[in-house]
C-alpha cells in the first residue's frame, strides 16, 4: 500500500496545481480505506469481563452485595436481643462457711459443730418491665428491618442508575472511536502529504486540533467508565471486573402516564416506602421506651432464702427475707422526662418524613413528564440515521464535493448529536429510576 501510494503521490506532482487538488484527496481516501476500522486497544487493568441483563446484575446484587450482607447481620443481631429480653434473671446462690472455730479450734469446720449456711435469692419484676422490655427490642428489630429495606432501596436506585449510565457512556465511546479511527490515519496521511507540499501548514493544523480535542474528549470518558466500573464492580462484589452492561432500548418505553396518577403514586409511596416505615415504628420505639421508663419508678422486689446451721441465735436457723427498694428519692424522673421529649421528636420526624415522601414523588413525576414529553417529540429514526449520513458526507468528502472544514465540522456536529442523544436517553431511564425510589416500589420496569 505504502509503495503504490507513493508512486501516485510522484505521479502528482507532475501534473499542474488544479490536477493536483482534485487528486490527492482521492490519495487519502485510498489510503484511509486499506487499514483497520477501529483504533487501537485500549489498555485495561480488569482482569475479567462480565455481561449483565439489567436482571442479571439485581440478581447478582441481592446475592453478592456485602452492604446488604452486613444490614443483614444488624438484623440478626436485633432479633437475639429479643430472645434475650424473654430471659429472666438468674437466681443467686450465697455459700457461707466458717473459717475457725476458736472453741474447737478447727479451721473450715464442715461437721455438725461448724457453722454452713446458703443463701438462695431471686429477683421478680414488677410493672410488667420484662414485657414492656421485650416490646422495645421487638420495635427496635421492625426498626433495622426498615433500615435494611431503605439500605436495599438505596444500593438499587445506585446501580440500576450506574448500570444505565455505564452503558450510553460505553455507547458514546463507540462514536468517539468509529471517528478517531479514521481521523488518525487522515492525520498521519496529510502529515506525509504536508512533507510534500501538497498539504498546507493550516490544514495540518486544523486536522490535528480536531484529533487532539477528539482524544482528550474519549480520555475523559473513559476515565468516567472506569469509575463506573469499580463502583458497579464493588456493589455486585465484582472487583477487577469490566462490566459491559446490555440494555435492550426498544423495550424501554413504559406505559402511558395516565397508567400512573399521582395520589396513587403518593399513596404507594406512603405504603411502601422502608424510611417512612422506619419513622413509624421510630415513634412506636420511643413511645415504648417512654412506659418501660415509667416502670422504672417501680421498684422490683428481691426474694432470699437462708439457711445457716450455727450462726443464728438457733441451730439450723431457716428464714425468707423479701427485699425492695424504697422510691424516695429516686424516681427515674429524669429519664421519664427525657424519653417523652424523645417521643415529640420521634412523631415530629415522621411527619417530617411523610412531607418528605409526598415531595420526593412529586418532584420524580415532574421529572418523568417532562422527559417523557420531550421523547415523544424527538425523531429518533432520523438521529439514529447520522451514522448513513456520516457514511455519505465521508463518501462526499472523497469526490471533492465538501471541503475539508466541512468535512470536519459534520464529524463535531455527528459527535455532538451522538453525546446529547445518550445523554439523553441515560436522564430518561433516571427519571423511571427516581420514581421508582421515591415510591419505593418498582413502578416502571423495562
Amino acid at each position: 500500500m505504502s509503495s503504490n501510494l507513493g508512486g501516485i503521490i510522484l505521479l502528482a506532482y507532475n501534473i499542474n496545481e488544479v490536477m493536483r487538488r482534485l487528486i490527492i484527496p482521492l490519495i487519502l481516501f485510498i489510503s484511509l480505506s486499506g487499514g483497520p476500522d477501529q483504533c487501537k486497544a485500549e489498555v485495561r487493568s480488569f482482569s475479567d469481563t462480565l455481561r449483565l441483563k439489567p436482571a442479571d446484575a439485581e440478581k447478582l446484587f441481592l446475592e453478592q452485595n456485602l452492604s446488604l450482607l452486613a444490614e443483614r447481620c444488624n438484623v440478626d443481631a436485633a432479633r437475639a436481643m429479643i430472645i434475650q429480653a424473654r430471659l429472666y434473671s438468674n437466681p443467686n446462690l450465697t455459700i457461707e462457711q466458717g473459717v475457725y472455730d476458736p472453741d474447737s479450734k478447727k479451721l473450715f469446720d464442715v461437721e455438725y459443730t461448724g457453722n454452713t449456711g446458703f443463701t438462695l435469692q431471686q429477683l421478680f419484676y414488677l410493672a410488667g418491665k420484662r414485657d414492656k422490655r421485650i416490646r422495645i427490642e421487638q420495635l427496635n428489630t421492625e426498626r433495622q428491618e426498615d433500615l435494611f429495606y431503605d439500605l436495599l432501596r438505596s444500593l438499587r436506585y445506585q446501580l440500576k442508575n450506574d448500570f444505565n449510565t455505564l452503558y450510553f457512556k460505553q455507547q458514546t465511546l463507540k462514536v468517539f472511536d468509529k471517528e478517531l479511527a479514521p481521523l488518525n490515519k487522515l492525520v498521519e496521511v496529510y502529515k506525509e502529504q504536508n512533507k510534500k507540499g501538497f498539504v498546507s501548514d493550516k490544514e495540518l493544523a486544523r486536522l490535528q486540533a480536531s484529533q487532539f480535542s477528539l482524544e482528550n474528549e474519549r480520555l475523559s470518558l473513559s476515565n468516567e467508565i472506569t469509575d463506573l466500573d469499580v463502583d458497579l464492580g464493588i456493589l455486585l462484589h465484582r472487583p477487577g471486573c469490566f462490566i459491559m452492561p446490555e440494555l435492550n432500548e426498544k423495550s424501554t418505553t413504559p406505559a402511558e402516564m395516565t397508567a400512573f396518577p399521582l395520589q396513587a403514586l403518593i399513596d404507594t409511596a406512603m405504603q411502601n416506602r422502608a424510611d417512612l416505615k422506619a419513622a413509624e415504628h421510630n415513634v412506636k420505639w420511643n413511645e415504648a421506651n417512654l412506659a418501660f421508663q415509667k416502670s422504672l419508678a417501680i421498684p422490683d422486689f428481691t426474694l432470699q432464702a437462708d439457711y445457716s446451721r450455727q450462726g443464728s441465735y438457733v441451730r439450723d436457723y431457716n428464714a425468707i427475707t423479701l427485699g425492695i427498694d424504697l422510691p424516695f428519692f429516686n424516681k427515674n424522673q429524669g429519664n421519664i422526662k427525657a424519653a417523652k421529649f424523645q417521643a415529640d421528636n420521634s412523631k415530629y420526624m415522621l411527619q417530617l418524613a411523610e412531607d418528605n415522601v409526598k415531595g420526593d414523588v412529586i418532584q420524580a413525576y415532574n421529572r418523568m413528564l417532562q422527559n417523557e414529553n420531550l421523547y415523544k417529540s424527538f425523531d429518533l429514526p432520523f438521529y439514529r440515521n447520522f451514522d448513513k449520513l456520516l457514511e455519505e458526507v465521508t463518501l462526499n468528502f472523497e469526490k471533492k464535493n465538501i471541503s475539508l472544514l466541512e468535512f470536519l465540522d459534520f464529524y463535531e456536529a455527528y459527535k455532538d448529536n451522538q453525546v446529547q442523544l445518550n445523554t439523553f436517553l441515560n436522564n430518561r431511564l433516571d427519571t423511571f429510576e427516581e420514581l421508582n425510589f421515591s415510591v419505593g416500589k418498582n413502578i416502571i420496569s423495562y
